[in-house]
């Protein structure tokens, strides 16, 4: 796999990723979770397995059949591996596209110590999704490409007990305590309007269909121009 120069990523960290299908069953009930990357996915899954649901399917290495992790699957090929009426419920969880930016960018450079303009990698990423939709294991792609029928959407900024609850719910399990399973830096990022307009025109799809303000970006960058 070829990698942009200071991209931050590293294939062979990427081979070494859990991967694991989001389908769940406890007795007879099955649900199956849309997890959008950067989205409390981990810490939704993490849940569902306290809770005593079974796990579908769980490697420790990437698998040469699929161009992204099966849990970061988007709609047209889990709508092709899952099928729309397998599960007896469907839900996932969407995120400001700002706030899902920036905690991508943390994870990947700030916090593994990469030295990466935060311009130049948005802009390197952006156009690598043009050439390569499933660059970065799908953690770049836009949400709306994630949905579909019969899927219930909740907001992150919502908390994620709601979700888990409902899922619990349905499998007919107790919810436990909500777990972080990736907790990165927190303070914001110090950012130009340039760099914000491009991430507005990537997912101006997300804004849009989910009602996201454009301007609400400040729980995730510091403007400095």
């Amino acid at each position: 796999m070829t990698t942009p120069g200071g991209s931050g990523f590293s294939s062979k960290q990427a081979e070494l990723e859990i991967l694991h299908m989001p389908l769940y069953r406890h007795e007879a009930n099955v649900i199956f979770f849309v997890h959008i990357p950067k989205t409390g996915g981990a810490s939704i899954e993490q849940a569902l397995k306290m809770a005593g649901a079974a796990e579908a399917l769980k490697f420790k290495r990437k698998r040469p059949y699929s161009k992204s992790t099966l849990q970061h699957m988007h709609a047209s090929v889990y709508l092709e591996a899952v099928g729309a009426n397998f599960a007896d419920y469907s839900f996932t969880v969407i995120r400001n596209p700002f706030d899902r930016f920036a905690s991508e960018y943390k994870m990947k450079v700030v916090d593994a110590g990469v030295s990466a303009d935060i311009h130049e990698w948005a802009v390197t990423n952006f156009t690598r999704f043009s050439e390569y939709p499933f660059t970065r294991d799908n953690h770049i792609r836009p949400q709306v490409e994630f949905l579909s029928d019969r899927l219930e959407v909740f907001r992150f900024e919502n908390g994620l007990e709601t979700p888990v609850v409902a899922a619990c719910r349905r499998l007919t399990l107790s919810p436990p305590e909500i777990p972080h399973e990736k907790r990165g830096s927190v303070a914001r990022l110090s950012i130009r309007s340039k760099t914000l307009d491009a991430i507005r025109e990537f997912y101006s799809q997300d804004f849009l269909q989910f009602g996201y303000d454009i301007d609400d970006y400040t729980s995730a960058f510091r403007l400095i121009d």
